[in-house]
């Protein structure tokens, strides 16, 4: 069955890719841990093999997020391109895809529009498919 295009399933991809942004940083921050910490390296402690553990089951954790981004975002493309309207298809790609605010969505568009006229447009055309 096919998923209803709703703000929170457009949305998904979004969230995603935030937490995957959120994974990264973490990733990034205990291998400086790890780099740093020298009073670990020579005694081979305890504290920095379990946390070497976890470095190596967040890395993995990261990968699969990207791949299931990736899949995400192909998926909310498909469902984009299917969107009759080309004013609506870029609204929902600059938004969804390109993780742009309501004004900058606007200015995408480039059709004088504010912010607040196209966030209304999307609410609209969301409503109708309902």
């Amino acid at each position: 069955m096919k998923a209803p295009m709703t703000k929170k399933n457009l949305s998904r991809y979004y969230e995603m890719k935030q937490e995957y942004k959120k994974q990264e940083k973490t990733l990034e921050e205990i291998q400086d841990f790890l780099s740093q910490c020298q009073e670990c390296k020579s005694h081979n402690c305890e504290q920095r093999r379990g946390l070497e553990l976890y470095h190596k089951g967040l890395e993995k954790l990261v990968e699969l997020t990207a791949v299931v981004c990736d899949y995400e975002k192909k998926h909310l493309q498909s469902q984009i391109d299917k969107v009759p309207d080309c004013r609506m298809n870029r609204i929902l790609a600059s938004r969804y895809i390109g993780g742009l605010s309501w004004n900058q969505v606007a200015a995408s568009v480039h059709e004088g529009l504010t912010g607040n006229q196209v966030r209304k447009l999307h609410n609209y055309y969301l409503s109708d498919l309902c």
